[in-house]
């Protein structure tokens, strides 16, 4: 799972802002109002992040969750990226 080229993630009131900047922003030219989680969820993707578990592990790391909260909180991220077309 990969993000978009020209995905970009900015810092917005307390979350994160995700904006469809490429080629496939013409389908898609909205933003998408992230959470703290699912912003640090983005970047990890951004940095090449190539699985739930990896991600799970890494929001484990950041934050006092368990491995199986982390992994759903993923999940969910991955969800809501694919429905708005930002995953390649």
């Amino acid at each position: 799972m990969k993000l978009k080229d020209g995905i970009i993630l900015t810092e917005a009131d307390g979350g994160f802002v995700a904006v469809d900047a490429g080629i496939s922003g013409e389908r898609f030219n909205g933003m998408l109002k992230l959470n703290e989680t699912a912003g640090f969820i983005v970047g990890l993707l951004r940095e090449g992040a190539e699985s739930t578990d990896e991600l799970a592990e890494k929001i484990c790391e950041k934050y006092e969750v368990d491995k199986e909260t982390a992994k759903e909180n993923a999940e969910r991220v991955i969800k809501t990226l694919e429905s708005v077309k930002l995953l390649a």
